[in-house]
């Protein structure tokens, strides 16, 4: 698979914050949480990844659940330079209700959002 997952999304950009490269395996997951972030992305305009893929001592490191999507490469946490995750959480829902993008996980945090290919649920961390 090239670099390149979408328009706007590159495979570098979903690499472990401790520098662990996305494993081959987890290649096609990636694909799918980005193609689900690119359409955000298309609204918006540039959003930077702040954790894609997370090692198992790097998810507990940061206290992510046990069966963290990040795990697999199945999971973004995005924020924008240009607007507020309250927006981003919007308009991503906005595109969930209108059948643009699969339902899945959808969290809120005062400075970015969560995306995931997992079950559909909601949350808030405030």
């Amino acid at each position: 698979m090239s670099d390149r997952l979408t328009q706007n999304f590159h495979l570098a950009e979903l690499q472990c914050n401790d520098g662990t490269p996305v494993p081959e395996e987890f290649h096609a997951n990636a694909l799918a949480i980005c193609e689900r972030a690119q359409a955000l992305r298309d609204i918006v305009g540039p959003l930077k990844v702040v954790s894609g893929y997370r090692t198992p001592a790097w998810n507990s490191r940061v206290g992510g659940a046990r069966k963290s999507q990040h795990l697999t490469a199945s999971a973004l946490d995005l924020r924008s330079a240009l607007h507020p995750s309250s927006t981003l959480h919007a308009l991503y829902l906005d595109l969930i209700r209108k059948g643009e993008v699969p339902d899945g996980g959808l969290g809120f945090y005062p400075t970015f959002i969560h995306i995931d290919v997992g079950r559909p649920r909601r949350w808030t961390v405030k």
